[in-house]
């Protein structure tokens, strides 16, 4: 999945955008791979009415973003990253419930 320039608002800290505070306009791009395929794990739970497919994984992000008002910006550096837990995968719920 790859994200080029998104708009988001830069709020300077978790405090000041939980209270809306002030912010500057912002952009940032990021890209997700997904790979190396470790478990497969169907769901069907009629109760919660939800189904789906989901793969365990290994996976790598990207991500840079600037502050356009300030100029700060930032990149990730892929070196070092860890991977805890990656999946992705395609679910139906609701009135899409099989």
């Amino acid at each position: 999945m790859q994200v080029t320039n998104q708009h988001v608002r830069d709020f300077f800290n978790i405090p000041n955008a939980i209270n809306n505070g002030a912010s500057d306009p912002a952009t940032v791009s990021y890209a997700i791979n997904w790979f190396n395929v470790k478990g497969r794990r169907q769901v069907d739970n009629s109760d919660l009415h939800v189904s789906g497919l989901f793969l365990d994984t290994d996976a790598s992000i990207s991500w840079s973003g600037t502050d356009n008002a300030t100029g700060f910006s930032f990149t990730t550096d892929a070196a070092g990253q860890t991977v805890v837990s990656a999946q992705i995968g395609h679910e139906s719920n609701g009135s899409f419930f099989n």
